[in-house]
């Protein structure tokens, strides 16, 4: 993470953009920190497995065990990576909501449903299959899913969140960052985006936080002044960690030079 300047959303994104295949978190392929994996269709540019150091709440001993028990042998299951890898409920609760199971379990409801009935046995009983029905549960809804990967995992690989509302922001006049492109320079433009909070070494030369809009290949800029709406680095912090807080800018369209600074507004729910 370069600098500290970049949260490890936006290098996925930048990867994804300029063609690097990176592969979601995964018990039955993650070491701890991310790796490079050999491309699936036999080119040159390897892909990026994201690491078990991403999903929030894992020990880092427990997937130290993880990784030593799964290189004795692939896990077969859930209730086998449990047994072999002596993982507890806070680890294994970890591992289900960072979506990390679903080699294993199937999607993330299935996971925390698989996982809440799984527990670290004592010694004597270590190796002993646990029997119980299988229960299907639905899968969630896709918005569910991406506001639970930015919570447990920091990033997601689905959709843009802004994807799901783009038919509500349209209606309230905000374009896609493609769409700034369009209009001519100078031109009055207002557009939605997350928020990403900066370290204080760098608020005082772009503000308190970095407005990201999807996608990002743009040939217009519409930067937005946010220092006003962030009073403490306790309060900024605390918006950088809610999923899906977000800001409208309001300013004009610059091409090849620093927009002007206009007005915006906070809020959460990507609005």
């Amino acid at each position: 993470q370069p600098m500290g300047f970049y949260q490890p959303a936006q290098l996925v994104q930048d990867a994804r953009r300029h063609g690097v295949e990176v592969r979601p978190v995964d018990v039955a392929a993650s070491h701890w920190d991310s790796t490079l994996e050999p491309p699936a269709d036999g080119g040159e540019q390897p892909a990026v497995r994201l690491g078990l150091s991403l999903v929030k709440g894992l020990t880092r001993a427990g997937a130290e065990r993880l990784c030593a028990a799964r290189a004795e042998a692939a896990f077969a299951s859930t209730e086998d990576l449990a047994l072999r890898a002596r993982l507890d409920a806070a680890d294994l609760k970890a591992l289900a909501t960072g979506d990390a199971l679903h080699s294993l379990s199937g999607h993330r409801r299935q996971q925390l449903w698989q996982a809440s009935a799984l527990h670290a046995a004592p010694a004597l009983l270590r190796e002993a299959p646990v029997d119980e029905d299988f229960l299907a549960l639905p899968a969630a809804a896709e918005g569910e899913d991406i506001v639970l990967d930015y919570a447990h995992l920091g990033l997601t690989l689905r959709r843009h969140p802004l994807a799901l509302l783009r038919p509500q922001l349209a209606r309230r006049g905000y374009a896609a960052a493609a769409d700034l492109a369009a209009g001519a320079d100078g031109a009055p433009a207002a557009a939605c985006g997350l928020v990403t909070v900066l370290p204080p070494i760098f608020a005082r030369e772009f503000g308190d936080a970095a407005v990201y809009c999807a996608p990002a290949e743009v040939g217009a800029k519409l930067r937005a002044q946010v220092r006003a709406h962030q009073p403490s680095d306790q309060q900024s912090n605390r918006a950088a960690d809610r999923p899906g807080h977000g800001i409208a800018g309001f300013g004009q369209r610059q091409r090849g030079r620093k927009a002007a600074h206009h007005t915006t507004h906070g809020g959460a729910g990507g609005g």
